[in-house]
Parts: C-alpha cells; structure tokens; sequence
C-alpha cells in the first residue's frame, strides 16, 4: 500500500484528500458513520392467510424513510386482486396481527409495487425492536415470486 501512495501524484493525492474530507469530518464529529441498510424479504410460494412471512430483531437503531422511498420490488407472477403486505414492529410471534404495522407493501395485479410508512413518515426502529412481515388477511393462491428492499440507515 506505502509503495501505491509513493507513486501517486501531488494532484492525485489532492483529489483523494477532497474526496475522503467529509468522510474522516463525519467519523470524528460523531464517532460513527450513519451506514446504510438494506430490508429485504422474499417469498417463493403463497403464504397463507395472515401468514407471518420472515421475522427479524433490528441490531441497531434504524430508520425507515418516508414512505420507505427509495423501494423497490420484483414479483414473478401477479397476484390477481391488489396484494398487501404488513410490516409490523413489536408484538410476538403467537399472534400475526399483533404490534404497530409502520409500512405497507401493495402489488397490484399488474405487478406493480408502491410502498408506504405509517402517517407518511418516517419511522425510527430501536435495537431489539421485532420487525415481521404479515401477508394479507385473504390469502391469494396465484401471487408467486416475490422479493423486495426497502432502503434504511442506521441513526444514532
């Protein structure tokens, strides 16, 4: 690495300075950088009826923007009617429809995605906070395929 740095030019190492400037700015203001996260759940099959889909326990503090823009979503073959998903945070594992639902995920017929947050905000997500994915109450046989990411950030 010291041999690749000696090699590099005055206006080289000028440039790289500028670029890595407010990186090692925001590292020593705040200790951390707020990284970036990728939600992504995926489902082959039909699930059933207010089947709890995948589940997970957030590891840091994290925030969903509004809207959880910046979403986006594949599904191999439509359902038939508008299909809504749940993304809910707390509750338990017993009961589907338990804790808050923060975001929805509708695919239309047509294949299309649109995302939502609660109120339209964005929603802040606490370490230890239960995140479950819940199909909808009527179970759509057909829907097959599906995958989807929802970007967050970590927040301090």
């Amino acid at each position: 690495m010291t041999k690749a740095l000696e090699t590099l030019n005055p206006a080289d190492v000028a440039a790289l300075t500028e670029i890595l400037r407010p990186i090692i700015s925001a590292v020593v203001q705040s200790d951390r950088l707020a990284l970036p996260y990728d939600l992504s759940f995926r489902f082959n099959s039909a699930p059933a009826a207010s089947e709890i889909i995948d589940y997970l326990v957030s590891a840091v503090p994290i925030r969903l923007p509004a809207n959880a823009a910046g979403s986006v979503g594949y599904v191999d073959v439509n359902p038939s009617a508008l299909y809504i998903l749940f993304l809910r945070r707390g509750g338990n594992l017993a009961d589907p429809n338990s804790g808050d639902i923060i975001a929805t995920i509708s695919i239309s017929d047509t294949g299309s995605f649109s995302f939502s947050t609660a109120g339209g905000l964005a929603i802040d997500i606490a370490v230890g906070a239960l995140l479950k994915l819940v199909g909808p109450a009527t179970a759509d046989v057909g829907i097959r395929g599906v995958a989807f990411t929802m970007p967050l950030r970590e927040i301090d």
